[in-house]
């Protein structure tokens, strides 16, 4: 462990975990099949994890894609505001959520200066959310984003169910668990 990551892993909150399992809605039926392992193999994490490990487990449903800005109200707001989120947070870790989550400018919102002197207005664009992403808070704070790149490695929701599989053992587990044991954001 680095000393950079090592002071930032301290920093994490002590406190159980709150992890989300987002899906995409109406996926194809491969992505639904991962989904629904994914989903199986967090449930059976939580069922076997100490009470002190995880406290809450959720899961919820997103949009394939949603365009911004979004109508106030609707759950595209939500989504967008937690993209801005996780972008913010794992561009704070060193790394980016590209390719998983993706942003493109609508071809509305691009005029014909924008294609000649590479300016931009502000204009509308679509946000793109993975199949499935799974993320971990300790006392609301953002901790663990998965997928995403950090430090020039791909980590992905099944590398987050890894290492929430061994941070939550107590059989295979010889030392008890720290902050930070599950998370990839420190």
């Amino acid at each position: 462990m680095t000393a950079r990551k090592s002071e930032v892993a301290s920093q994490i909150p002590d406190g159980p975990m709150t992890v989300t399992l987002r899906r995409r809605s109406d996926p194809s039926s491969v992505a639904r099949r991962r989904q629904q392992r994914l989903t199986e193999r967090l449930e059976t994490v939580a069922e076997g994890a100490n009470g002190d490990d995880l406290a809450e487990l959720r899961t919820g449903h997103w949009s394939d894609r949603v365009r911004v800005p979004a109508a106030e109200g609707s759950a595209a707001v939500e989504a967008v505001t937690l993209y801005e989120e996780l972008r913010a947070a794992v561009d704070e870790a060193g790394g980016r959520l590209h390719p998983f989550f993706q942003e493109h400018e609508t071809l509305d919102s691009v005029e014909a200066a924008d294609l000649t002197d590479g300016s931009r207005d502000g204009g509308e664009r679509d946000i793109v959310f993975p199949v499935v992403c799974l993320t971990i808070r300790r006392r609301g704070r953002l901790t663990g984003v998965y997928p995403c790149w950090l430090d020039g490695d791909h980590h992905s929701v099944e590398d987050g169910l890894a290492r929430l599989e061994a941070a939550t053992d107590g059989v295979r587990r010889r030392t008890p668990a720290v902050s930070g044991d599950a998370e990839n954001l420190w």
